[in-house]
């Protein structure tokens, strides 16, 4: 099976997952404003000495960085991301290479999917003579909405009724409205004033009084990071004309189509997908394709695990093929001050070329 029908399967598949939990559909759930962000960082060195080395010691590095984020309103969003590599040999940049872009959307019916939209996207590497870049605008339809409230009162809900704390579970309405809540955090001046919010909204649904014990639950659980939870998907067509490309090349008009994909399986996993496919409308060739799949899952409130896949392929005028791929699995724990952390990533620059395997094992200390 070729890569490029195996990429189409793998969307289809991700986006027929339901998604659900009993009750509220953690995908039905809309939030008016969507605001998701992160910052992955990685280094990896190695360096050795040795007597019997000589001259021939080991120095090389490698530092990832990668970051991204959505904002979305019922008329107006824009999207960011970058991801970046750097290699070092004997602490000397040796090779930089990455992807960035910067997307803005506007939606001329408010609250409606269909949009209109405005990108700039760049590549650059040191391998090649110049870095590319391209302005892309089209129109779009579908949203990726946050459903971190949502999924939060679900695990507050299941939390007490672990604790018996609550004989059933709260009504569809109720659970809503405590979202609600949790995601107009800016609307309540103190923490007191937010968690006793959601206490009114569960007593009065379950006629029960809570106690100390469910509130610290319901605290930690509104107050928590890192479970960002978001679910939707979009499509986007657009015209793009290249401000950048190699020196003894002519900059063209292409064609664009991308798609995202985001789908929660359950309060504690995700899977997210992205797909690019971008190449002059005149020609078949010198076309550019990147794919991308991750699953994240929280195994606990201190712990959880996130595993990514990204495939490129950039064809060239004189059908030159250039693949890459890279997988990476990650492994984060938090115990009091202490985070702990181990990478493991796989990449090769092309499908006939070996993997090259880094791991990483890291910790850190907040002193303070």
């Amino acid at each position: 099976m070729s890569a490029k029908r195996s990429t189409a399967w793998l969307i289809v598949a991700v986006l027929s997952v339901s998604g659900s939990v009993a009750g509220v559909g953690l995908c039905d759930y809309r939030a008016p404003t969507t605001d998701l962000s992160h910052v992955n960082l990685a280094l990896y060195y190695d360096y050795l000495d040795t007597p019997e080395a000589g001259s021939a010691d080991v120095s090389i590095g490698r530092l990832t960085l990668g970051l991204g984020r959505i904002h979305d309103e019922p008329d107006l969003g824009y999207s960011l991301g970058s991801a970046n590599e750097f290699l070092f040999t004997r602490l000397r940049l040796t090779e930089l290479s990455g992807d960035s872009f910067l997307t803005a959307r506007s939606y001329p019916r408010t609250g409606e999917p269909a949009y209109v939209f405005g990108e700039l996207r760049a590549t650059y590497s040191t391998e090649r003579l110049a870095p590319s870049a391209q302005l892309r605008a089209g129109i779009g339809y579908g949203r990726l909405t946050d459903v971190t409230p949502l999924a939060k009162a679900l695990r507050i809900e299941e939390t007490l009724r672990e604790d018996r704390t609550i004989d059933a579970g709260l009504p569809d309405g109720v659970l809503l409205d405590i979202a609600s809540v949790i995601g107009r955090e800016r609307e309540y001046g103190t923490l007191a004033a937010w968690v006793g919010a959601v206490e009114s909204l569960i007593e009065g649904a379950a006629g029960v009084a809570l106690n100390a014990r469910a509130l610290l639950a319901i605290v930690e659980e509104i107050v928590a990071d890192g479970a960002e939870m978001h679910c939707g998907w979009t499509v986007r067509f657009g015209i793009a004309r290249e401000l950048l490309r190699r020196v003894d090349a002519e900059r063209e008009i292409l064609f664009s189509l991308s798609t995202d994909v985001a789908r929660s399986l359950s309060l504690d996993s995700q899977v997210e997908a992205y797909a690019d496919l971008s190449g002059p409308i005149e020609r078949a060739k010198a076309t550019a394709a990147s794919f991308g799949f991750s699953y994240s899952r929280r195994l606990s409130t201190a712990a959880s695990v996130v595993a990514e896949y990204a495939l490129k392929r950039f064809e060239t005028d004189a059908s030159v093929v250039t693949t890459s791929e890279a997988f990476d699995v990650r492994l984060l724990v938090e115990i009091g001050r202490l985070d702990l952390s181990a990478d493991l990533s796989l990449s090769r620059g092309a499908p006939e070329l070996q993997w090259s395997e880094r791991l990483l094992v890291s910790a850190r200390v907040d002193l303070i």
